[in-house]
């Protein structure tokens, strides 16, 4: 299955999103109506590689393969709303390689 999803700060999932949709809700991570949101975060997953990119309020994107047995969450931080938008792109588009070429950092075990 070579699909993605997004997942909304409210929990409403997107499946294989445009890129208007992806803009949208990481955009949406800024708007007032999201600060009743418990997780003030929008996520999107890659089914085929298993790579998942977390976008939070607080410019940290996060990156973590669920089909390794022992993921190793990576992260950036003060990513701007631009940078996120393009990397969640490229997920979506199956660019995986452009996204693994980032300077990730790696959290410590």
């Amino acid at each position: 299955m070579d699909h993605t999803s997004i997942t909304d700060s409210f929990g409403t999932i997107y499946i294989d999103p445009s890129d208007a949709t992806i803009k949208s809700l990481l955009g949406s991570l800024f708007d007032k109506a999201t600060e009743v949101c418990p997780h003030k975060d929008v996520a999107i997953s890659h089914y085929k590689s298993g790579y998942s990119l977390v976008y939070h309020d607080n410019k940290i994107i996060t990156l973590e393969n669920l089909n390794v047995p022992y993921p190793c969450i990576q992260f950036i931080r003060n990513i701007s709303l631009k940078s996120a938008t393009e990397l969640f792109s490229a997920l979506n588009k199956n660019q995986i390689d452009s996204i693994i070429n980032q300077p990730w950092i790696a959290q410590a075990p």
